[in-house]
Protein backbone atom coordinates (compact mmCIF):
# COMPACT_ATOMS: atom_id res chain seq x y z
CA UNK A 1 0.00 0.00 0.00
CA UNK A 2 1.19 3.26 -0.90
CA UNK A 3 2.60 5.75 2.00
CA UNK A 4 0.34 8.80 2.22
CA UNK A 5 2.74 10.79 3.40
CA UNK A 6 5.02 10.41 0.24
CA UNK A 7 1.55 11.19 -2.04
CA UNK A 8 1.06 14.04 -0.48
CA UNK A 9 4.24 15.05 -0.79
CA UNK A 10 4.25 14.62 -4.23
CA UNK A 11 1.38 16.70 -4.42
CA UNK A 12 2.58 19.51 -2.78
CA UNK A 13 5.42 19.46 -5.53
CA UNK A 14 2.41 20.11 -8.22
CA UNK A 15 2.17 16.63 -9.41
CA UNK A 16 -1.11 15.67 -10.82
CA UNK A 17 -3.47 12.86 -9.24
CA UNK A 18 -2.81 10.82 -12.40
CA UNK A 19 1.17 11.17 -12.05
CA UNK A 20 1.11 10.18 -8.47
CA UNK A 21 -1.20 7.17 -9.16
CA UNK A 22 1.06 5.65 -12.23
CA UNK A 23 4.52 6.45 -9.75
CA UNK A 24 3.40 5.10 -6.66
CA UNK A 25 1.31 2.02 -8.32
CA UNK A 26 -2.37 2.97 -7.79
CA UNK A 27 -5.25 4.59 -9.10
CA UNK A 28 -5.80 8.39 -9.67
CA UNK A 29 -8.94 8.16 -7.56
CA UNK A 30 -7.27 5.91 -4.49
CA UNK A 31 -4.64 8.57 -4.55
CA UNK A 32 -7.12 11.51 -4.39
CA UNK A 33 -8.95 9.13 -1.46
CA UNK A 34 -5.75 9.26 0.49
CA UNK A 35 -5.35 12.64 0.24
CA UNK A 36 -8.82 14.02 1.11
CA UNK A 37 -8.93 10.61 4.01
CA UNK A 38 -12.27 9.65 2.78
CA UNK A 39 -13.46 6.53 3.01
CA UNK A 40 -16.44 4.53 1.51
CA UNK A 41 -19.11 2.48 2.95
CA UNK A 42 -17.23 -0.45 1.67
CA UNK A 43 -14.13 -0.51 2.94
CA UNK A 44 -15.67 0.89 6.33
CA UNK A 45 -17.70 -1.75 6.82
CA UNK A 46 -15.66 -4.64 4.86
CA UNK A 47 -17.11 -5.66 1.32
CA UNK A 48 -18.37 -8.84 2.57
CA UNK A 49 -20.61 -7.18 5.01
CA UNK A 50 -21.73 -4.86 2.48
CA UNK A 51 -22.22 -7.23 -0.46
CA UNK A 52 -24.49 -9.54 2.55
CA UNK A 53 -26.23 -6.51 3.79
CA UNK A 54 -27.22 -5.87 0.62
CA UNK A 55 -27.75 -9.51 -1.65
CA UNK A 56 -30.24 -10.03 0.91
CA UNK A 57 -32.87 -6.95 0.73
CA UNK A 58 -34.75 -8.00 -2.31
CA UNK A 59 -35.36 -11.37 -0.26
CA UNK A 60 -36.81 -9.89 3.26
CA UNK A 61 -38.98 -7.95 1.08
CA UNK A 62 -40.21 -10.68 -0.52
CA UNK A 63 -40.83 -12.14 2.67
CA UNK A 64 -42.69 -9.12 4.38
CA UNK A 65 -45.18 -9.11 1.82
CA UNK A 66 -45.69 -13.26 1.93
CA UNK A 67 -46.24 -13.06 5.80
CA UNK A 68 -48.89 -9.78 5.17
CA UNK A 69 -50.79 -11.69 2.44
CA UNK A 70 -50.46 -14.08 5.15
CA UNK A 71 -51.89 -12.21 7.72
CA UNK A 72 -54.87 -10.57 5.29
CA UNK A 73 -55.83 -14.03 4.35
CA UNK A 74 -56.03 -15.13 8.33
CA UNK A 75 -58.30 -12.03 9.30
CA UNK A 76 -60.55 -12.58 6.16
CA UNK A 77 -60.85 -16.13 6.44
CA UNK A 78 -62.07 -15.74 9.66
CA UNK A 79 -64.82 -12.72 9.40
CA UNK A 80 -65.78 -14.80 6.26
CA UNK A 81 -67.20 -17.46 8.98
CA UNK A 82 -64.35 -19.71 8.01
CA UNK A 83 -64.04 -18.99 4.21
CA UNK A 84 -61.79 -17.02 2.09
CA UNK A 85 -64.82 -15.13 0.77
CA UNK A 86 -67.40 -12.33 0.43
CA UNK A 87 -70.24 -12.98 3.30
CA UNK A 88 -72.66 -11.61 1.00
CA UNK A 89 -72.33 -13.07 -2.37
CA UNK A 90 -69.53 -15.83 -2.25
CA UNK A 91 -66.70 -14.04 -4.36
CA UNK A 92 -63.41 -15.33 -3.28
CA UNK A 93 -60.54 -13.54 -5.10
CA UNK A 94 -58.05 -12.37 -2.18
CA UNK A 95 -57.39 -9.46 -4.47
CA UNK A 96 -60.80 -7.68 -4.40
CA UNK A 97 -62.02 -8.83 -0.50
CA UNK A 98 -61.70 -6.47 2.22
CA UNK A 99 -62.96 -5.92 5.63
CA UNK A 100 -66.06 -4.00 6.48
CA UNK A 101 -67.63 -2.18 9.53
CA UNK A 102 -71.04 -3.80 10.08
CA UNK A 103 -72.15 -0.50 11.46
CA UNK A 104 -70.60 1.43 8.68
CA UNK A 105 -68.58 3.34 11.79
CA UNK A 106 -65.40 2.70 9.62
CA UNK A 107 -64.53 6.65 9.27
CA UNK A 108 -64.90 6.92 13.37
CA UNK A 109 -62.70 4.06 14.04
CA UNK A 110 -59.88 5.23 11.83
CA UNK A 111 -60.08 8.48 13.76
CA UNK A 112 -58.89 6.56 16.85
CA UNK A 113 -56.45 4.09 15.49
CA UNK A 114 -53.28 5.58 15.70
CA UNK A 115 -50.83 3.73 13.56
CA UNK A 116 -50.41 0.58 11.48
CA UNK A 117 -52.68 -1.79 9.41
CA UNK A 118 -56.01 -2.88 9.86
CA UNK A 119 -55.29 -6.29 9.76
CA UNK A 120 -52.58 -6.16 12.78
CA UNK A 121 -54.94 -3.96 14.64
CA UNK A 122 -57.84 -7.00 14.51
CA UNK A 123 -55.34 -9.53 15.17
CA UNK A 124 -53.74 -7.61 18.02
CA UNK A 125 -57.12 -6.93 19.18
CA UNK A 126 -58.01 -10.91 19.11
CA UNK A 127 -60.55 -10.25 16.32
CA UNK A 128 -63.34 -7.74 17.93
CA UNK A 129 -67.27 -7.77 16.61
CA UNK A 130 -68.50 -5.24 14.09
CA UNK A 131 -66.72 -6.74 11.21
CA UNK A 132 -67.04 -8.89 8.58
CA UNK A 133 -65.65 -10.09 5.07
CA UNK A 134 -66.56 -8.49 1.75
CA UNK A 135 -65.70 -7.69 -2.03
CA UNK A 136 -65.65 -4.43 -3.21
CA UNK A 137 -68.63 -4.39 -5.28
CA UNK A 138 -70.58 -5.26 -1.99
CA UNK A 139 -69.40 -2.58 -0.21
CA UNK A 140 -69.98 0.00 -2.82
CA UNK A 141 -73.59 -1.56 -2.90
CA UNK A 142 -73.93 -1.09 0.40
CA UNK A 143 -72.45 2.59 0.89
CA UNK A 144 -74.98 3.09 -1.75
CA UNK A 145 -77.99 1.93 -0.14
CA UNK A 146 -77.25 3.39 3.55
CA UNK A 147 -77.01 6.86 1.52
CA UNK A 148 -72.62 6.71 2.55
CA UNK A 149 -71.77 7.69 -0.98
CA UNK A 150 -72.90 11.49 -0.01
CA UNK A 151 -70.32 12.01 2.93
Amino acid sequence: MADRNRIIELRQQGKTLQEIGDEVGISRQRVHQLITGYKSSCKRKGQKEYQREYVKRPYQIIKRYNTRKERKSKVLTHYGNGKLACVKCGFNDIRALSIDHINSDGYKHRLTRIHGGMYNWLIKNNYPTGFQTLCMNCQWVKRFEKGEHRK
